[in-house]
């Protein structure tokens, strides 16, 4: 599978090694949170969207979000510089988004 190149579609290099999957992949399942990038959304006018370093399985992974919620827990963990950190992406019942947990 190719590799989706952030640099040439944002002009903005994101230097993050690993297969990218899908939130799906890993939904409910116990990640290695390593980094992010934040990029505007090519699809919401001001907003922006996220990729995710992670580890899944031992080996390295990225994940592109336009989760808000995700993006803002995200910043609060670099601002208080808790990275690396393991959760879980769950998607709440009946509710729209993703969140990280236990």
């Amino acid at each position: 599978m190719p590799e989706f190149d952030f640099e040439e579609a944002y002009g903005q290099r994101v230097a993050f090694e690993g297969e990218r999957r899908k939130i799906v992949d890993v939904l409910d399942k116990e990640i290695l949170v390593k980094d992010f990038a934040e990029l505007p959304s090519q699809f919401q006018e001001g907003k922006n969207f996220v990729v995710i370093s992670a580890e899944y399985g031992g080996k390295p992974i990225t994940i592109a979000t336009g989760s808000q919620t995700l993006l803002n827990q995200l910043r609060r963990v670099r601002e208080n510089k808790k990275f690396p950190f393991k959760a879980r992406i769950t998607k709440p019942f009946g509710k729209r988004y993703y969140s990280f947990g236990k």
